[in-house]
């Protein structure tokens, strides 16, 4: 589903966690800690960036078919604040699938998302 102009989807509060799988080649370590990689947070070449309302989820259907992977939250609060709006986007086996649409700067948004985002699971072969 392309997003369109679809508006942002104020049923979901801000302070509502949302969650994105990371790959465990899109985590780094760094002096503070695991971080994902600014390319974690990346559109895909024909979507805006998939996403997981985490309250409507479980952390197994976050990864799918990736148990490898670990996923990431951030409330939609930052998201919004970063120039984000957040689309319902149900799909087979994940009701609560989002598209995060608007632009994503790599100097900006990105490194942004990336900082704030906390682990929920790690990605294999990752610890904190």
């Amino acid at each position: 589903m392309a997003d369109g102009d679809q508006a942002d989807d104020k049923t979901i509060p801000d302070e509502a966690v949302i969650w994105r799988r990371v790959a465990p080649d899109q985590a780094k370590p760094t002096d503070e800690g695991l971080i994902p990689t600014p390319s974690a947070f990346r559109d895909s070449s024909d979507s805006p960036m998939s996403a997981i309302l985490a309250a409507d989820s479980t952390t197994e259907r976050a990864l799918g078919e990736c148990p490898d992977n670990g996923v990431v939250g951030i409330t939609a609060g930052e998201l919004r604040a970063l120039g984000q709006r957040l689309i319902r986007d149900p799909v087979d086996g994940e009701p609560a699938h989002l598209l995060v649409a608007g632009p994503k700067p790599r100097g900006g948004f990105q490194k942004r998302v990336s900082k704030a985002a906390t682990w929920v699971v790690y990605p294999e072969g990752h610890r904190d």
